[in-house]
């Protein structure tokens, strides 16, 4: 069964997802982690759980793409 999600309840999702990168992030720089202080994690750290977010909304509820998503990710895992 497909669930229709408002676009609100999507926005909120998202903002969620950001606020927890944005949350672990600052974990990772307040616990001395040197690594963790540019702006390149910090984009990463932000950026990255709102498209996973959105990428597992997309494929939750299709069968076809969501095996497509795990055959892609199979082949660039044993391309490296």
């Amino acid at each position: 069964m497909i669930e229709i999600v408002s676009a609100q309840t999507f926005i909120v999702k998202l903002i969620f997802s950001a606020a927890a990168g944005l949350l672990t992030y600052f974990t990772f720089a307040l616990s001395d982690n040197a690594w963790v202080r540019n702006m390149h994690h910090y984009m990463t750290f932000v950026m990255l759980p709102p498209i996973a977010c959105a990428i597992t909304h997309v494929i939750s509820g299709n069968l076809a793409l969501s095996l497509g998503m795990v055959g892609a990710l199979s082949i660039i895992r044993f391309r490296n």
